[in-house]
């Protein structure tokens, strides 16, 4: 009959390995002088705690004046588990159209960085409006008569304009002085 060997014992040490996960890119459209908030997730993978959690912006052509992040710390992120942060993202009025962009870093006291990049596009807009007339005269020539007043064009927009200004009917002979009135601005 056999005879019973002791079984050989072994220990297993294992470690805490802390991870944060993050997605990689971000964008979205914002309009001129409009706010934007984006909920971003941070995911704790590994089988240890994130602890001492801080999240920063710097801008690459997005202003970091222009980008609020709320919470930008947390104290602790459970193994396992995700906690969420937003990132608020203003575009102040007449903001040139185009693609901005920045870096959106995340960081543990115990856990390798990860980032985020941020891609902000703001469309162009080629809007205007005029002011209602709050002065208007009233002329008198012969048999000719009109009206004239003052007006307030303005870009609303986010890109240059230029606007044509004509006259039009036999009135005009009498009160248009070309030299005196702009035919273009």
């Amino acid at each position: 009959k056999g005879q019973d060997l002791p079984l050989p014992k072994s220990n297993v040490t294992v470690h805490g390995n802390s991870q944060i996960t993050a997605t990689k890119n971000i964008s979205a459209i914002i309009n001129h002088g409009q706010n934007s908030t984006l909920e971003l997730s941070i995911n704790s993978t590994g089988n240890a705690d994130l602890q001492n959690v801080v999240v920063t912006f710097s801008g690459n052509t997005l202003s970091s004046s222009y980008v609020s992040l709320s919470p930008s710390s947390f104290e602790s992120v459970s193994a396992g588990t995700n906690t969420s942060l937003n990132a608020t993202i203003t575009t102040p009025k007449h903001t040139s159209p185009g693609n901005y962009t920045g870096t959106i870093q995340i960081s543990a006291s115990n856990a390798e960085s990860r980032t985020i990049s941020l891609t902000i596009e703001v469309p162009e807009d080629s809007s205007w409006t005029t002011a209602k007339p709050t002065n208007v005269t009233v002329y008198k020539r012969t048999d000719n008569a009109g009206l004239t007043t003052s007006f307030i064009l303005n870009n609303s927009g986010n890109i240059g304009q230029k606007y044509a200004i004509s006259s039009s009917g036999t009135f005009k002979s009498f009160i248009w002085d070309s030299s005196l009135n702009p035919s273009s601005i």
